[in-house]
């Protein structure tokens, strides 16, 4: 019978748990995105509002740029973190 060390049981059990939540939030980031997707590329010349920053939001309007989707976005931002300006940086250089 093979003994493992807790600290091998402790770096099984965490790769684990750290592969299954990457999965989770993977899938269900790329289905925010495509629902996303849908909504917003059946109106002309969306207006979108966003506040602050989030990946979803990086790879849903990037997507929509490259797809040639007209929308519109405003970048709300608030201080002490100032997240919006790291989003509309991003946006900018992919030319959003």
């Amino acid at each position: 019978m093979t003994k493992f060390t807790s600290d091998q049981i402790r770096s099984t059990i965490s790769k684990f748990i750290d592969t299954y939540i990457q999965e989770k939030i993977d899938l269900a980031q790329q289905q925010i995105v495509s629902v996303g997707k849908e909504l917003i590329s059946k109106r002309k010349k969306e207006q979108i509002m966003v506040m602050g920053t989030t990946t979803i939001f990086d790879e849903l309007f990037r997507q929509l740029h490259d797809d040639s989707v007209k929308f519109t976005v405003v970048v709300v931002d608030t201080s002490p973190q100032f997240a919006g300006r790291a989003l509309l940086e991003r946006l900018s250089r992919h030319g959003v």
